[in-house]
């Protein structure tokens, strides 16, 4: 069998946008973006499509609530249909071990993909792939990695190099 060649494959990590809070009777799983929240990921889709070399194949999302909304808003502008969007309940309240085996997890015929989900996992993870400081990782905030691999199964801590960075809605 022929060996697969080194290409860039692409990881976007985005924090959900912002949520509510210390609303009676809701449970963390269920709390619903503000409307500022909203229009926060509506703003940081409008400025992703912009991203120059970022065309995401398929986005996996939390199962929270707030995940799900912050994706709704931003796969219009990401040119994802239905079938790229999954969901995952793994990946609430993900620790960056989880994290990173479901990266790994990810087909070989998948080089740019996108993960929605929530802090601390999400910007340790970011630290720990690229050994740079991410920062806060406000909600909403991006961090786009790039990565030289055969597959997924190959990523490594300190093996990406960050792309971009929006740590917050522009």
């Amino acid at each position: 069998m022929k060996e697969r060649a080194v290409v860039k494959h692409t990881l976007m990590l985005m924090r959900h946008a912002e949520a509510a809070w210390g609303q009676s009777g809701i449970a963390d799983h269920d709390r619903p973006l503000t409307p500022k929240g909203l229009q926060d990921a509506k703003d940081m889709g409008q400025h992703l499509a912009q991203v120059q070399q970022l065309t995401v194949q398929s986005l996996f999302h939390s199962s929270a609530a707030r995940a799900k909304q912050t994706t709704a808003q931003i796969t219009p502008y990401l040119n994802l249909s239905a079938q790229d969007v999954h969901e995952k309940e793994s990946l609430y309240l993900a620790s960056p071990a989880v994290l990173l085996q479901h990266i790994r997890m990810i087909p070989h015929d998948v080089y740019q993909m996108a993960i929605v989900a929530h802090n601390p996992g999400l910007v340790v993870l970011a630290e720990s792939l690229t050994q740079c400081h991410v920062g806060s990782f406000l909600p909403c905030s991006v961090v786009i990695i790039d990565f030289q691999l055969r597959s997924w199964k190959e990523v490594m801590v300190g093996q990406g190099k960050i792309l971009e960075q929006c740590p917050r809605p522009i």
